[in-house]
């Protein structure tokens, strides 16, 4: 019994197409992985910002305790830094402009944590970190961010 060449060609045929079929599987999964990380991560980042504006915004209020002091109590700032610390090391899988609003939305938010307990805080600094924190929150929406805080 002898099989034709266009049996064997096509017998190639579709073992070459199932051989892709099967490489290809695991790349789909860890780019849908990585879409899905980076959706998480957008929204963390989202949250977290929409969680420190108001207090940015509160910093320029000055607000005098009980024995007449002014009070700088930045517990929740350096709350907000702390998870955006955290969030830093993960943020490899946003893209490159993200990756540096954020960065820079840290430094200044150090900056702010440093001067408002110092007493040095200008309301221009902080009204500065509060509209790049606005346009961070923004660009992520634009990039496929369904947040789950709403604005």
């Amino acid at each position: 019994m002898s099989l034709s060449l266009d049996f064997w060609l096509d017998l190639a045929g579709v073992a070459i197409i199932f051989a892709l079929i099967i490489v290809a599987i695991p790349k789909y999964r860890a780019y849908k992985i990585k879409v899905a990380l980076a959706h998480r991560l957008r929204v963390e980042v989202s949250d977290n910002i929409k969680m420190v504006l108001p207090n940015i915004a509160s910093t320029s209020v000055q607000k005098i305790n009980a024995d007449g002091q002014l009070n700088h109590d930045s517990t929740a700032l350096k709350f907000c830094l702390f998870q955006l610390d955290t969030l830093i090391s993960k943020l490899d899988v946003l893209y490159s402009e993200e990756r540096d609003r954020v960065a820079r939305f840290r430094n200044g938010l150090h900056a702010l944590i440093g001067n408002y307990d110092a007493g040095k805080l200008m309301s221009v600094t902080s009204e500065d970190l509060i509209l790049l924190g606005e346009r961070i929150i923004e660009d992520l929406r634009e990039n496929g961010l369904l947040s789950t805080v709403s604005r």
